[in-house]
């Protein structure tokens, strides 16, 4: 992991299951008992985290048990640093329970707090780098602990963890797109049982456009970027892990007819592109900060962010053999909007 201790008694090795889960259903989403994976949160002015990447097959029962990480260095700088970030987004929870309101603080001083609303309920995640709970690197890498909330109408929420990686900028610069995304995980209990929600993708962004139709009211706009998730083949069973760094989501907004037409190609093509239009959309006349579609079981829920420069969302796309469950990050490419 490199050099990334100064002073290791005063820093949490937490060893956590780090990513490894295997699906039965989609209601079963029980824990992998396999090598856990040695997490660090490095906090205070020493901060950062590491971890391993590994996606395999478990072909003794054909599930699919995957391990997503970094390996992370602590910030290349002398000093602490300091300031905030405040982004929002979209958070799945489940197959087909996508575009959950994200509010993300990121400071870079006290710590990570983050709250998702699901349904009426809201998850709060408050991690701090003085405890250990949470470690800081950059606005795209970034680790928490310290779930609180209310879940299925109880205060029953018992452990879980959010987490940033980072797959580059969307600009060929490099410049810096303000956009985070990543995975999150949630226990609960119920009845007595502890069941936890598996790996779930999120995605935030700064700078969201507040008011939709200031884009345009006519024309289209086209975007091209990344997507994450995972996809199934067999109803839940085996659940694939979408590789952000061999996938794409493709997105024609046309803001005149209302409609949007998504593509998302998979693991550098590992089954056919799932194509699909969604027509009645708010587009040109939605004065809110959040675009919604809907076509059958598919859907969409998203944002623009940096004045229409980028877009952000989650989805569900389904191709009748294939349901893929994502979060997405695109960057407009053209555009032909009009007041």
């Amino acid at each position: 992991m490199g050099n990334v201790i100064e002073d290791e008694e005063n820093n949490a090795a937490l060893n956590l299951d780090f990513y490894q889960r295997k699906y039965h259903t989609e209601g079963d989403t029980t824990k992998v008992d396999l090598i856990a994976s040695d997490m660090y949160l490095f906090g205070s002015e020493q901060q950062g985290w590491g971890g391993s990447i590994e996606v395999a097959q478990d072909n003794t029962d054909n599930h699919l048990v995957y391990t997503h990480g970094e390996i992370r260095d602590t910030l290349s700088t002398s000093s602490t640093p300091t300031g905030s970030s405040t982004l929002v987004g979209f958070a799945n929870v489940g197959q087909t329970s996508i575009g959950h309101d994200l509010s993300l603080t990121l400071d870079r001083l006290t710590g990570i707090d983050a709250t998702i609303g699901i349904n009426i309920e809201t998850v709060t995640i408050n991690g701090d780098y003085a405890s250990n709970t949470a470690a800081y690197i950059t606005d795209d890498t970034f680790a928490s602990l310290g779930f609180s909330g209310d879940y299925l109408g109880s205060s029953n929420i018992t452990d879980g963890w959010m987490i940033a990686l980072d797959t580059g900028s969307l600009y060929d610069d490099g410049t810096d797109d303000k956009i985070s995304w990543g995975f999150w995980n949630m226990e609960y209990t119920v009845s007595a049982s502890s069941v936890d929600i598996g790996n779930q993708a999120w995605v935030a962004a700064q700078d969201v456009v507040a008011d939709i139709s200031t884009l345009g009211t006519s024309g289209t706009a086209t975007y091209l970027g990344e997507a994450m998730g995972s996809y199934s083949s067999d109803g839940g069973i085996t659940n694939t892990f979408i590789n952000p760094d061999k996938s794409s989501m493709g997105l024609v907004f046309d803001f005149g007819a209302n409609s949007i037409a998504a593509t998302l190609s998979i693991n550098d093509n590992e089954i056919a592109d799932i194509t699909k239009t969604f027509t009645g959309v708010s587009l040109g006349d939605n004065t809110d900060s959040i675009y919604d579609a809907v076509n059958g079981t598919n859907s969409l829920s998203g944002s623009f962010a940096d004045n229409g420069a980028t877009t952000i969302g989650s989805s569900t796309l389904d191709d009748g053999t294939n349901i893929a469950t994502i979060v997405y990050k695109a960057e407009q490419k053209s555009n032909t909007l009009s007041p």
